[in-house]
């Protein structure tokens, strides 16, 4: 005998309802800018860990840097900067090997490895020529160091160039560097101070720390205590060891400026600073604390 079909019909099933798919990372990643341009930073790390659940590169680098500098609420964690900066990294981010590429190279969150810190930089630098600023910042890097490439001012200020004219902060203050020191081009601190400002005003540490020095000294601005002091606290802030340097020093003698500002002596808070400086490698504040010491 010959097996019938079934007539049988199977159960009625009620289809699980199917989860909403979560927004798209983008538009979240984008608010997050926008909100961070704002000055709300804590809001703008919401939107970043909304943005890095779905693997969005562009917000785990962002949160790297916040971890990096301290910034919305987070204290400074360079370890968890870099295990930020690696997972968009993995996903060929130019901006995170760029980033994790300077924690290797300075020996930050990760063990020191010029190697490795080359091998990122080289990965960051590859689409340079298409115009990507962070690649074109990592080309720049690699000639004015020396690594992966030969150490040539020349090449290293054109890349810089093409990076900070897209607005690229890190290119900026590098070019800031460059002038005030002549790397490759006659020095000119009024063009230094100009491009520190640009870099400055979009948050970058360096940048800030920069033109910091800058109105110290009157470097191509004119000399300013007040200016000096804000800049660095601004920088001291994100852990920027040259701002905790120059602002202790500041705070070590006192500072009086034409404009009739005044910063008061504080030793105790000028050895804190140093302290922290000195933790980073700075020789400086090293020296400074050595003779408040005797």
């Amino acid at each position: 005998s010959s097996l019938e079909a079934s007539t049988t019909q199977p159960p009625m099933t009620t289809p699980a309802p199917t989860a909403a798919a979560p927004p798209p990372a983008e538009p979240i990643f984008l608010e997050g800018k926008a909100v961070e341009a704002s000055k709300d930073e804590k809001k703008a790390l919401d939107q970043y860990f909304l943005a890095a659940k779905q693997d969005h590169p562009g917000a785990q680098t962002a949160i790297g840097r916040f971890f990096q500098y301290g910034k919305g609420g987070l204290s400074i964690d360079l370890a968890k900067a870099a295990y930020w900066y690696r997972l968009a990294a993995d996903q060929g981010y130019a901006d995170a090997k760029l980033s994790l590429g300077v924690l290797f190279e300075n020996g930050q969150g990760v063990p020191r490895d010029e190697h490795e810190a080359t091998r990122l930089f080289r990965l960051a630098a590859a689409g340079a020529d298409g115009g990507n600023p962070a690649a074109q910042a990592s080309r720049g890097h690699m000639h004015q160091k020396g690594l992966g490439a030969d150490k040539d001012f020349g090449e290293a200020l054109k890349w810089f160039r093409l990076a900070a004219d897209q607005g690229h902060p890190f290119a900026q203050c590098e070019l800031g560097w460059m002038y005030y020191h002549g790397d490759g081009v006659a020095k000119d601190h009024a063009t230094s101070a100009e491009w520190y400002r640009k870099s400055a005003e979009q948050g970058h540490a360096a940048g800030q720390a920069g033109l910091g020095w800058a109105y110290q000294h009157g470097h191509g601005v004119p000399q300013s205590f007040e200016e000096a002091v804000k800049w660095c606290r601004l920088a001291a802030a994100q852990g920027d060891k040259s701002g905790q340097s120059t602002l202790g020093h500041m705070l070590e003698e006192g500072a009086k400026d034409a404009d009739g500002f005044e910063l008061a002596k504080d030793v105790a808070e000028a050895k804190r600073l140093y302290k922290l400086a000195a933790e980073q490698g700075c020789h400086t504040a090293k020296k400074r604390l050595a003779a408040l010491a005797k």
